[in-house]
C-alpha cells in the first residue's frame, strides 16, 4: 500500500511538472513566419502581377485573421520585379530572406 502511494504521488508530481512547464514554452511571442513574392507593379507584367499582390495580401490577411499557421503570423514581403531580370536577380541578393 505504502509502495503504490509513493508512485501514485511520484506520477502525479512529474505530470505536474510536465504540464507546469508547458505555459511557459507556449507563453513565448513567436516570430512571424515571412512569405515573400516577385509581383511585377509596373512594365509588361504590371497589370497581372497588381492582381496577384492584392490576391497574396488578401490571403495573408485571411490567414491572420484566422489565428495565423500554428499560432504565428504570417508576414508579407513583396518585391516589384519592374518586368526586368535585372531587377529581380538584384533583389534577390540583397534580401536573404527568400
Amino acid at each position: 500500500m505504502r509502495i503504490w502511494n509513493f508512485k501514485t504521488f511520484t506520477v502525479i508530481l512529474a505530470l505536474l511538472f510536465c504540464f507546469g512547464t508547458l505555459g511557459v514554452v507556449f507563453a513565448q511571442e513567436k516570430e512571424p513566419l515571412l512569405v515573400g513574392s516577385i509581383w511585377d507593379q509596373v512594365g509588361f507584367g504590371g497589370q497581372i502581377g497588381q492582381t496577384c499582390y492584392r490576391g497574396s495580401q488578401l490571403a495573408v490577411d485571411l490567414v491572420n485573421k484566422a489565428g495565423g499557421i500554428f499560432g504565428r503570423k504570417v508576414e508579407y514581403i513583396n518585391i516589384d520585379g519592374q518586368s526586368e531580370l535585372d531587377v529581380i536577380s538584384g533583389a534577390l541578393k540583397e534580401n536573404k530572406s527568400f
